[in-house]
């Protein structure tokens, strides 16, 4: 079973609550509070830019490669700018943001240096790249213990999906490796409260679809022993006991003129 757009927005969504401390913080910087022109790379459905479009920046454009999250995101939110086009060759000068930002983006892409020097490309020197959210699976941690099934699948999942699920402690070093300044990395903190049962059931429609994904994988699965602890895990939400961590990596840096 694979997700509808509709139900990708409400993920993108509860993708960005989960980071929204973090955001409000970088959105009280000097440099964030005085930007002129905000790009976000991997928009999606626009979830972020629907609240950054409440700061009243003079420009703010989310850009994508699948034209369906965007027309989905402009049907909801017909004031937000959204463009379709290739992250790794944009159809922008160079020098013409004083932000370029991602969300939980670089986690699906190839050549991710490459993807980092088309945005510090397209930033004025001064300006600032940031990766809000990486994902970092191989510390991922799952309670009850018999879900570490789940978690090893859903890794193989993302694999077979042509994702980079260890992506998140890379992420230092890929921002130093493009030239890059005044770098700050670290990891999202975690705190879990009571469930609403619209995550809950959320969660439960990814993991369908990762599993479903994992049907025609090379390597032997036992998908029904899978699906078996899919009933344990969906318990688990409703009872408020499941704990579901997966470090999450964020960054930002200076584009410094040598990056040129």
């Amino acid at each position: 079973m694979s997700l509808s757009i509709a139900e990708w927005h409400q993920r993108y969504q509860q993708q960005a609550r989960w980071t929204q401390e973090l955001r409000h913080l970088v959105y009280s910087f000097p440099w964030f509070k005085g930007a002129q022109k905000i790009i976000e790379f991997g928009c999606g459905t626009g979830a972020i830019l629907e609240e950054l479009s409440s700061h009243n920046f003079p420009f703010i454009i989310g850009l994508d490669i699948e034209f369906e999250p965007l027309k989905f995101g402009e049907s909801i939110n017909p004031a937000i700018v959204l463009t379709q086009a290739d992250a790794y060759q944009t159809p922008f000068d160079s020098s013409t943001f004083d932000i370029c930002f991602c969300h939980y983006l670089l986690l699906w892409t190839k050549n991710t240096d490459h993807i980092i020097d088309e945005m510090v490309r397209i930033t004025k020197p001064g300006g600032w790249i940031i990766a809000f959210a990486e994902p970092d699976y191989g510390g991922r941690i799952d309670y009850p213990f018999e879900l570490n099934e789940i978690g090893k699948a859903q890794i193989q999942s993302l694999i077979h999906q042509g994702a980079n699920p260890f992506i998140g402690r890379t992420l230092k070093s890929l921002f130093i490796k493009s030239g890059m300044i005044e770098i700050t990395c670290g990891i999202l903190g975690a705190q879990w409260s009571i469930y609403e049962e619209s995550d809950v059931s959320l969660e439960s429609n990814v993991l369908v679809s990762d599993l479903d994904l994992l049907n025609n994988y090379p390597d032997p699965i036992n998908i029904e022993y899978l699906r078996s602890l899919q009933q344990l895990d969906n318990q688990s939400w409703k009872d408020q006991t499941r704990v579901l961590y997966v470090p999450t990596f964020y960054a930002w840096g200076k584009v410094n003129k040598s990056c040129f």
